[in-house]
């Protein structure tokens, strides 16, 4: 299991912990662990994710032997790929400034300007375990995208097949590179007036999924949804016209992933 935008934020969290703060089970513990630390974190949070806690009741040694393995497959969830050049309120990262210790979490972080390189390097690590040991499968359950517009599914999809789009498959609309940032910060290489495409910097790199792993998608709330929260209202596709850019409806989001570009059967208009 693979999960960007959760995983890698809490796996950083937790190996930077000094060893006298693994086990914050005081108040003053918890707290010492976020002044050092400086992450805006509840003292639960903290708690919960300070230390790693080895489960064996299910796995441990000899629990599987003389078993044959019935699956191997690969999980990839939650990779919310994120148009961050996209304006207000196509993406709601702005929010993220004055609500991150509070009520909202759900802007960019700083290691998603890189989720289309990680979804890259998660694919060729899939490919190479592929070789050495088949999987029988690769499912993805949703929220591979973050604001519902037709571009990020587009990369996310280019990713999957080893392509480069560079026009929207529904609308046609043309798109730039995603202008790289150094950080949340740094907008001055964005592509506000038009859809992105993937970065140059993986030109030439794009190998996609090895073609005998099949692949399963599911959709989640982030990808039908601005943020995972706001309804797309007709007020904001007009906007993100304005913009270059679209987004998804559900039968578009389900069309896409078949190469026929075919309205799904038994699907709605």
């Amino acid at each position: 299991m693979y999960m960007p935008r959760i995983f890698v934020t809490l796996f950083a969290f937790l190996v930077a912990l000094p060893a006298a703060a693994q086990d914050p089970t005081t108040p003053a513990q918890a707290d010492a662990a976020v002044a050092e630390q400086g992450y805006p974190l509840p003292r639960d949070a903290v708690k919960r994710f300070a230390g790693f806690i080895p489960l064996t009741d299910l796995a441990g040694p000899g629990k599987f032997a003389g078993m044959n393995r019935a699956l191997r497959f690969l999980h990839v969830t939650d990779m919310q790929l994120v148009d961050d050049d996209a304006p207000f309120p196509m993406r709601q990262g702005l929010l993220d400034e004055v609500y991150a210790a509070t009520i909202s979490s759900g802007g960019e972080r700083p290691q998603e300007e890189f989720a289309d390189e990680i979804m890259q390097s998660l694919i060729e690590v899939a490919n190479a375990q592929h070789r050495l040991d088949p999987l029988d499968f690769a499912v993805h359950t949703g929220d591979n995208f973050d604001n519902a517009l037709e571009n990020e599914a587009m990369r996310y999809l280019d990713l999957l097949r080893g392509t480069s789009t560079t026009n929207g498959p529904v609308s046609g609309l043309a798109c730039q590179p995603d202008g790289q940032s150094a950080g949340t910060e740094d907008f001055a290489n964005d592509q506000v007036n038009a859809c992105t495409s993937l970065p140059v910097s993986l030109a030439g790199k794009l190998r996609g999924f090895d073609p005998s792993i099949p692949q399963y998608v599911s959709t989640g709330n982030h990808d039908l949804l601005i943020q995972g929260n706001v309804a797309v209202l007709p007020s904001f596709r007009e906007m993100a016209q304005a913009f270059g850019r679209h987004f998804l409806h559900i039968d578009e989001f389900v069309n896409i992933h078949f190469d026929s570009r075919d309205r799904c059967a038994g699907g709605s208009e």
